[in-house]
């Protein structure tokens, strides 16, 4: 009676852990799905403003460039006038000074009606070249001040495209690295998005199969010890005796849900078959498979400790929804290794 209590709550304790930690699974999922989503929409949001601000940019740089090259020609062309300028500021510069010289000339021969005339008329020539040279120098000194003018915001216009031409190149970096980890985090997305699908699928196929009524036998059970010398079946569990090192194996495919040490009682392996439908192997025995591990049909999953001319008990027995059953209606095997040893 202690026996079947103490198998009851290992097995309902067993049976929390796992429905526990596969809902805990799926939460935590869950939780890191919302996360990773949360985290590539604000990514994308990210991304989207550097965008807009991408764009802003490159307008504002494609308007600089187009004034730019409006400024340069301008430019140029008040060179090429203040060049032009200058140079007719030298020509009146030397004819001045011819005019001055044969001036001077003219003033030393005697003074008759032609030296006086001519005299008269190369002073009102001195005099018309004297405001025509007034204002070439005039317009010299307007075009190099424009010019200068010029210089100065074309100089400035260049900085300032070459300010927007670094902030563009620093966007598109920003947006180049912030589009990595939104693609990376897109893809843990996507990882967890098929893992939820995987474990939601999971658990359905579980939850139908344990709804799903089975027979007793549907199973196929075998028995988990073919070496044995003989075997006693109750109500409940099946006692088998055995004299010697034989492989523990498990009765049909399923999950280990339990596996350790079980008081004075020895050792305890218990598998979960689907369905509600558990079997418990107990005895002195060497546990080969651990917690968690996936096990098919008559794979060995410990073995017996004998020592010579002892014989040994192991206790076998088959719950459904925690509850004990026949458990030599549930084996196939059993009569049949049973008959071959008499």
């Amino acid at each position: 009676m202690k026996l079947g209590l103490i198998l009851l709550l290992i097995a309902q304790a067993s049976i929390a852990a796992t429905t526990a930690g596969k809902t805990k699974s799926i939460n935590k999922i869950r939780d890191e799905l919302g996360a990773k989503a949360r985290k590539a929409n604000t990514l994308a949001a990210s991304i989207k403003s550097l965008e807009n601000q991408i764009g802003k940019a490159n307008n504002k740089y494609l308007e600089r460039n187009s004034a730019n090259r409006s400024l340069e020609v301008k430019a140029v062309k008040l060179k090429e006038g203040l060049e032009q300028t200058l140079v007719e500021l030298k020509k009146e510069e030397e004819y001045a000074k011819k005019l001055a010289s044969t001036y001077a000339l003219e003033g030393q021969d005697e003074e008759d009606e032609n030296a006086l005339l001519k005299r008269t008329i190369l002073l009102r020539l001195a005099q018309k070249r004297a405001s025509e040279y007034k204002e070439v120098r005039e317009r010299a000194q307007q075009l190099k001040e424009a010019f200068s003018i010029y210089e100065q915001r074309l100089a400035q216009a260049r900085s300032d495209e070459e300010s927007l031409y670094s902030l563009i190149v620093d966007l598109e970096n920003k947006k180049k690295d912030l589009s990595k980890k939104y693609i990376s985090s897109m893809e843990d997305k996507n990882a967890l998005e098929e893992s939820l699908e995987n474990a939601l699928a999971k658990q359905k196929v579980y939850a139908a199969v344990k709804k799903k009524p089975i027979k007793s036998t549907s199973l196929g059970l075998i028995a988990p010890l073919e070496n044995f010398v003989s075997y006693k079946g109750g109500k409940k569990g099946v006692t088998f005796k055995y004299d010697k090192r034989a492989p523990v194996k498990a009765s049909a495919s399923g999950k280990v849900v339990y596996s350790g040490e079980l008081a004075s009682y020895g050792k305890v392996v218990m598998i979960d078959h689907g369905s509600e439908v558990r079997s418990v192997i107990l005895g002195d025995i060497q546990i080969k498979a651990k917690k968690g591990d996936l096990v098919q049909k008559g794979q060995v999953v410990g073995y017996t400790l004998a020592e010579p001319g002892l014989k040994k008990s192991l206790y076998y027995e088959v719950r459904k929804k925690n509850i004990a059953q026949n458990t030599l209606e549930w084996l196939d095997t059993v009569d049949t290794v049973a008959k071959a040893k008499i």
